[in-house]
C-alpha cells in the first residue's frame, strides 16, 4: 500500500490491486464468475435496462467507450452476486428481501442487496484501464465495492 500512495506504473497496476484489495482469483473463484455469466444469459432481470442505461451513459464518454464491453460485463454480474452482500462492510440501505407464496423469504433483490443509482457504472470504467480480462477488472471492482465504495451511499459515523 505504501509503493502505491506514490504511483504505480500502468503494467503493474492491475497486481498491485489485486494484491491490495486481496482479489486474487482462486479457481473456485473463476468458476464462481463463470456461473455468474450462465446466470446473467439464462435469466433476466427487471434492472437490467436501468443498468444498461447508466452503462450507455458512462461509455458516451470518449476515456470509456473502448472498454464497454467489460464495463457491461461486469456491472450486470456484480447486480446478480449474492456474494457481495456478505462482504459489504457497511449496508448502504436496508436490504428487499422477497419472500414466496407462504411467506417464507427466499432473498434479496437484487441478490448484491445494492440497489443501482445513477452513474453507478463510472465507479467501474477506470478499471478497464488496468485489466484486459473481466475476470480482475469484476474481482477487483468487487473488492473496492465491498471495502470502500459501500461507504459512499450510507449515512455513518465511520470516518
Amino acid at each position: 500500500m505504501q509503493y502505491a500512495k506514490r504511483g504505480v506504473p500502468p503494467s503493474l497496476r492491475c497486481r498491485i490491486y489485486k494484491k491490495i484489495l486481496y482479489a486474487d482469483q482462486s479457481q473456485k473463484d473463476l468458476d464462481h464468475f463463470d456461473k455468474l455469466n450462465q446466470d446473467f444469459e439464462s435469466w433476466e432481470s427487471a434492472l437490467d435496462e436501468i443498468i444498461k442505461t447508466d452503462i450507455n451513459q458512462v461509455c458516451n464518454d470518449d476515456k470509456y467507450f473502448i472498454f464497454q464491453e467489460i464495463i457491461e460485463q461486469g456491472v450486470q454480474l456484480f447486480f446478480r452476486d449474492r456474494q457481495v452482500l456478505d462482504l459489504m462492510k457497511c449496508k448502504p440501505h436496508a436490504t428487499v428481501l422477497c419472500t414466496n407464496a407462504e411467506e417464507k423469504i427466499i432473498g434479496a433483490y437484487p441478490p448484491c442487496g445494492v440497489i443501482p443509482y445513477k452513474k453507478f457504472s463510472a465507479y467501474f470504467a477506470p478499471l478497464g484501464f488496468i485489466s484486459n480480462t473481466p475476470e480482475d477488472c469484476y474481482y477487483i471492482f468487487r473488492s473496492m465495492y465491498c471495502k470502500y465504495y459501500c461507504y459512499l451511499n450510507s449515512i455513518s459515523s465511520h470516518p
